[in-house]
């Protein structure tokens, strides 16, 4: 039915967005770490230059990537708000600002196997979407069954009868 349709949509769609948002918080927690790692490097780099084991140009050049990494850091600062927003939208929360997804596993149960490939694509046949993309596939079936009976020969047989009489006596 519709509505069952649109809720699994639902379903999915705030599954999605909250993966998204999960996701986004990742990446920033490797941009951020990035950073620190090459503001190492720069420091050992710059080290390096003044004990005379390296030059000024490897010091330059790596002197850039930890400005191009924050760079990247802000990137992924306006993503982790774009999911979150997304992410509030489809949940219907006014307050996106402070809104937050759990970081941890704890609240849930991970003990469950992960479902196998054939137990997902047997779940998936109830689907409404599923039953609905059925019935699709049967009316085009029929479609194509009508069509092909276009293309095969007719026979058709008339007959006629009639009498032509003139009349001879005229006054």
């Amino acid at each position: 039915s519709g509505i069952e349709e649109a809720s699994n949509d639902l379903i999915l769609n705030v599954t999605a967005a909250f993966l998204e948002a999960l996701f986004a918080e990742e990446q920033l927690l490797i941009a951020g770490r990035q950073i620190e790692t090459l503001q190492i490097q720069a420091e050992h780099t710059y080290r390096m230059v003044e004990a005379g084991k390296n030059t000024l140009i490897e010091q330059l050049q790596i002197d850039s990537q930890p400005a191009e990494a924050q760079s990247e850091e802000v990137t992924a600062r306006n993503n982790v708000a774009i999911k979150y927003l997304n992410l509030c939208q489809l949940l219907e929360v006014d307050d996106h600002r402070n809104f937050k997804v759990a970081q941890s596993l704890d609240k849930f149960d991970i003990s469950r196997p992960v479902p196998g490939e054939a137990e997902v694509m047997d779940q998936a046949r109830y689907l409404p979407q599923m039953q609905a993309a059925k019935g699709g596939v049967q009316i085009a079936d029929k479609d194509v069954q009508i069509a092909k009976a276009a293309i095969y020969p007719s026979l058709s047989l008339s007959a006629s009868y009639g009498t032509y009489y003139p009349n001879r006596y005229t006054d």
